[in-house]
């Protein structure tokens, strides 16, 4: 158990102003907090692949903020049986940037529908608000709330919190899919026009599945260990997404080929390609709180200039070497 002493205050302080008074940066973390409800003020929290189960006493404080907290480690087994139990009442998703000097720790968060606050944490009130004096922020800017209290007083509806824990749970596979609808649709239109070969078409797909996938993979689990904070097992669940999205989505686009005319088959994988993409942009844009038209649009129009470059090369190639069957 430890005393927690801390003040938050809405807005954000730049990394060159935080070094410039001597502060170091300890480094960059993402943090999932799920409150449960009905649940006596537990939170559980994931962070680098780590589940730990948090209970905060009620605020003594009387400028800063002053609880009691446990906190233990807990399997994310038994985390998934705790909210599939109590239930969870509301989703905080933080990216969160630590800084200290002299006993005083900085947390600069970013926190998704809420926006950007400023955390200062010491063993003593006192030192909070020297702190604060020295960063020349003012007292009265200090808010009281929790972010568990602003998400709820923002009244998120229930559809709306739903769609945010589904999204916590396949956001991994998101780079996957998209990639491999795009990557396959203009891979499949340039093969068909440039060969007119169902076989040629079967194996491009294939292939593509199998080496893009493990190379995106790869690079996916390259670029996540190079992140400070981000623990080996997220790196490879991150790795693992990217593998299955851009695997299973690419051969799925093997079947109409299969059971269908050429041209036909082309037409269903490209529908279903487009249809795949609104359903990502539309949770995408929900989840950031964008407009849904403008997104999704965005990214049908990134598909359609990938298949009509696709088309373009695959008749030109065709046009310079000649017809081919190969099936």
């Amino acid at each position: 158990m430890r005393h927690e002493h801390q003040v938050k205050i809405r807005g954000d302080i730049s990394a060159e102003k935080l070094f410039a008074m001597g502060f170091e940066r300890l480094g960059h973390i993402v943090q999932k907090d799920f409150y449960l409800m009905e649940a006596d003020n537990r939170r559980i929290r994931e962070e680098g692949g780590q589940y730990f189960l948090t209970h905060k006493s009620k605020d003594v404080g009387e400028r800063a903020r002053v609880r009691k907290v446990t906190e233990i480690v807990i399997e994310s087994a038994e985390a998934k049986r705790l909210m599939r139990i109590h239930g969870v009442r509301v989703m905080v998703c933080k990216n969160r940037t630590f800084y200290r000097l002299r006993g005083v720790v900085i947390a600069c968060d970013d926190v998704e529908h809420l926006g950007r606050f400023i955390e200062l944490r010491a063993s003593h009130e006192k030192t909070l608000f020297e702190a604060m004096a020295f960063l020349d922020l003012e007292d009265r800017t200090v808010i009281r709330e929790s972010y568990f209290d602003l998400m709820l007083a923002k009244e998120l509806p229930r559809w709306f919190q739903t769609i945010l824990r589904f999204h916590g749970r396949v956001g991994e596979f998101v780079f996957g899919i998209t990639s491999g609808i795009l990557t396959t649709s203009g891979l499949l239109v340039g093969v068909t026009f440039g060969t007119q070969s169902r076989l040629a078409v079967i194996v491009a797909i294939a292939t593509i599945a199998i080496a893009d996938s493990f190379s995106d993979a790869f690079g996916m689990y390259m670029s996540k260990t190079s992140e400070r904070g981000v623990s080996g097992g997220e790196a490879i669940r991150y790795a693992c997404g990217t593998l299955i999205g851009k695997f299973i989505f690419p051969m799925l686009f093997i079947l109409p080929i299969f059971l269908f005319p050429l041209e036909i088959g082309v037409v269903i994988d490209l529908v279903f390609g487009a249809l795949g993409l609104i359903v990502l942009s539309v949770e995408q844009s929900i989840v950031a709180r964008e407009a849904v038209l403008p997104a999704t649009m965005r990214n049908l129009c990134l598909a359609v200039i990938i298949v009509i470059l696709s088309l373009c090369v695959g008749d030109f190639i065709e046009g310079i070497i000649g017809h081919t069957r190969l099936w």
